[in-house]
């Protein structure tokens, strides 16, 4: 059954890498491509031994509520991408948003917890699943404060600057690269590397989209046509959400790039920068203290 799982996750893993719009930056998104190339039978079998220990009964990511109740921590770190079996989060470390999501139901529902950080470290991930995780926050946040994090030398990247973005409020420190804000589909046409090894693919097909992305095939004009509109939709989708969530924010920096600093507060990805984690968390342990006073 546990190879099954694996055998299963790797192959959708291959082609979402292949045919599925991702925001994530490139050359993270590159970096899963290149480790599944190189992926030998010894590497796969390292999966089949490799056994997560559960970090609680209550949560199934890295959740740290403070000591009062009243404040929790949820950290992201890695691509995003749903439904990871545990050896894989561990082997590739990536984050499954699916766990996000569960905990993220988890504190929307405890009356105790009055604010909830999103310390987040990723490159960004997959499209359409990121969508519902940020829809969640952006839930939460009618009934809690929801705060947004990046510490020294990290990423809010794309997907992962969507989950940001759904928070009331932002902040990074001064190294931080945030934003990345945009979708892509990055498929291989391999058919003329294929020819030239003397391969020839005969493909029997029902339909004009069928097998799209298949190994050796060569993408045709319809196939070109149909991937830019469903980058299009997700692209515009996600920049709708980011303009709904950060009104103030620059048309500029929703080009793919990510900032820093200076010129993300300016550009309105972030509100204002914080040196590290536990420094935003005595401010929003003030916050709280005068609020109840």
């Amino acid at each position: 059954m546990i190879r099954n799982s694996l055998t299963n996750f790797i192959s959708c893993l291959q082609t979402d890498l292949r045919v599925a719009p991702w925001e994530m930056m490139p050359l993270h998104r590159q970096g899963l491509v290149d480790i599944l190339a190189r992926l030998e039978a010894a590497d796969f079998m390292v999966l089949f031994e490799l056994v997560e220990p559960p970090k609680s009964d209550r949560f199934l990511g890295d959740v740290a509520v403070s000591e009062s109740g009243k404040q929790a921590v949820v950290h992201v770190e890695g691509p995003l991408y749903s439904n990871v079996p545990a050896p894989v989060k561990q082997f590739f470390g990536l984050a499954d948003l699916q766990d996000i999501n569960h905990d993220v139901e988890e504190l929307s529902r405890d009356s105790q917890v009055e604010t909830v950080i999103f310390d987040i470290d990723t490159p960004g991930g997959l499209a359409r699943p990121s969508a519902e995780t940020a829809e969640l926050i952006r839930e939460m946040g009618k009934g809690k404060r929801t705060v947004a994090y990046s510490g020294p030398s990290s990423l809010m990247a794309s997907a992962g600057y969507k989950l940001g973005s759904a928070c009331h409020e932002i902040k990074a420190s001064e190294s931080a690269d945030v934003g990345c804000i945009g979708t892509y589909i990055a498929m291989l046409d391999d058919s003329e590397a294929w020819a030239k090894e003397g391969n020839r693919l005969e493909l029997h097909r029902d339909g004009k989209y069928k097998a799209m992305g298949h190994p050796g095939k060569a993408i045709t004009e319809d196939e070109r046509e149909l991937l830019a509109a469903e980058t299009a939709d997700c692209s515009q989708r996600f920049k709708d959400f980011v303009r709904g969530q950060r009104p103030g924010i620059s048309e500029s920096a929703m080009e793919g790039q990510t900032l820093a600093g200076r010129a993300a507060r300016e550009a309105g990805l972030i509100d204002g920068t914080r040196r590290n984690l536990p420094l935003l968390i005595a401010d929003e342990i003030r916050r709280s203290a005068y609020a109840s006073s």
